[in-house]
């Protein structure tokens, strides 16, 4: 499997930004990033909020990071264009709930 440098992240995420993406999504959603050191984690988390709040000044959305659904452990699987619910009463943790499957992440607006 691939292992992007959390730069890399960065520049896919501008892509979408480019395109006008993320001015129309009503949250955006990461998985936990599988094989990356703590370090690493935190400068994606960065990177990923820097590209969204602050170069593309997207501030309405939840950004959620480091949930439990992609090719991590648990694989929980959120399929492409389901409806999902999110819970994010707790400000440091948010609740993903699609068709009897949850998943919870680190959560910021």
């Amino acid at each position: 499997e691939e292992k992007p440098l959390p730069s890399r992240v960065g520049y896919m995420l501008r892509n979408y930004g480019i395109q006008g993406v993320l001015e129309k999504v009503k949250g955006v959603v990461f998985g936990r990033a599988k094989d990356y050191s703590e370090k690493e984690k935190e400068e994606l988390n960065r990177i990923i909020l820097n590209v969204i709040r602050d170069e593309f000044k997207v501030s309405d959305i939840p950004v959620i990071v480091d949930v439990d659904f992609g090719h991590t452990d648990p694989k929980l699987i959120l399929p492409l264009g389901c409806m999902v619910s999110l819970n994010h009463s707790n400000s440091a943790r948010a609740v993903i709930k699609d068709n009897g499957y949850t998943a919870s992440g680190i959560f910021t607006l």
